[in-house]
């Protein structure tokens, strides 16, 4: 569910327009989890990941949000939050960062 501190007049939350949701392939599932610092909070498997994310991005593009599916790859992810100050490789993180490259491949399209 997205949750969104910024509200409309009638104060009803407002749903963003993109969304970022992180992305993983067969190969790269099991070593990300290995970096995650919450990976006892994930799915263990790379295919009950696929369904219960397919299931989420298909609940956002009915409601009208684009999806951007960004691919996280281990080393990436995780030089991504050092230099960013990141103190840990959990859900906030991997929010933030899926968040930021969609919207960077958004701008340079």
């Amino acid at each position: 569910m997205i949750r969104s501190n910024r509200i409309n007049y009638d104060n009803t939350p407002i749903e963003p327009k993109v969304i970022g949701i992180c992305w993983y392939t067969p190969e790269t599932y099991g070593p990300c989890l290995a970096v995650f610092d919450d990976r006892d909070h994930l799915h263990q498997s790379y295919d009950a990941w696929l369904k219960s994310a397919m299931e989420a991005e298909s609940g956002l593009v009915q409601r009208g949000v684009r999806v951007v599916r960004v691919q996280i790859e281990p080393e990436t992810f995780v030089q991504w939050c050092r230099d960013n100050g990141m103190e840990h490789t959990d859900r906030k993180a991997r929010t933030i960062y899926a968040g930021i490259v969609a919207l960077d491949s958004i701008n340079d399209a």
